[in-house]
């Protein structure tokens, strides 16, 4: 005899799955910018509306507030209210990221630097839209500088908290996923190895260059195996 009560445990079941389907859908499907560097992609958005807020502190403490001696132009003060619209607005696919921001002036690239520092540090594609913006614009030290505290940033260890594991099932239990939510851990920094490589592409014999590749063999020893890996496999590439 059936009993009254498997058809709502039955239920419970099936309700429970499609949640765990759902989740892992939301925080497991990173994008793949990893093709040729020629080919760097607009990260898609992730994460709540970033609020520009110049006293709100990032969720990453080697952030700092915006400051005001920043200068600013109107160039600037456009290309800055486009970026935070297309972060708002969570479209990837917005013309402007290859128009508008395509090449930026170096005081929105100082203003765009502040934003990633003022960016909760779980706001990963957040942070990584930034820096994609930035990687196309390398021309001086100043960018490199930067690119340097971003690939020595603390590992994000939680989508959540990137203070805190991730305790749940989400990024442990199956292994066919874990490989996609480490990129998302991961994104600003394989980003900016990404843009690295691509700068290396196009101004190989530059006065940069060599910091460049500085930067990229010091990644090698990144404590995250995907920045790891990714560094020796451009390095790789580059000794062919």
């Amino acid at each position: 005899m059936i009993s009254k009560q498997q058809p709502t445990r039955l239920f419970i079941v099936i309700l429970a799955s499609l949640g765990l389907l759902f989740l892992l859908v939301k925080y497991m499907m990173p994008n793949s910018f990893l093709g040729k560097s020629s080919d760097i992609p607009s990260p898609t958005i992730q994460a709540s509306d970033l609020q520009t807020n110049p006293t709100a502190p990032s969720a990453d403490s080697t952030s700092t507030p915006i400051r005001h001696d920043i200068p600013v132009d109107a160039k600037a003060e456009e290309q800055t209210r486009i970026l935070q619209e297309i972060l708002k607005a969570k479209n990837d696919n917005d013309p402007r990221m290859d128009t508008a921001l395509l090449v930026l002036s170096e005081n929105t690239k100082i203003l765009f630097r502040q934003l990633y520092k003022n960016t909760q540090a779980e706001k990963r594609n957040d942070r990584g839209t930034i820096v994609f913006l930035l990687g196309r614009n390398i021309s001086n030290a100043a960018d490199l500088s930067f690119f340097s505290e971003v690939l020595n940033e603390r590992p994000c260890l939680s989508l959540a908290d990137c203070s805190k594991t991730e305790t749940g099932g989400l990024s442990k239990e199956e292994d066919e996923h874990q490989g996609g939510f480490a990129v998302s851990l991961a994104y600003p920094q394989l980003v900016t190895l990404h843009s690295l490589d691509h700068y290396l592409e196009l101004h190989g014999s530059s006065e940069l260059s060599d910091k460049v590749k500085d930067l990229i063999a010091e990644a090698k020893h990144s404590s995250v195996p995907e920045i790891a890996q990714m560094a020796e496999a451009i390095e790789a590439k580059r000794r062919r």
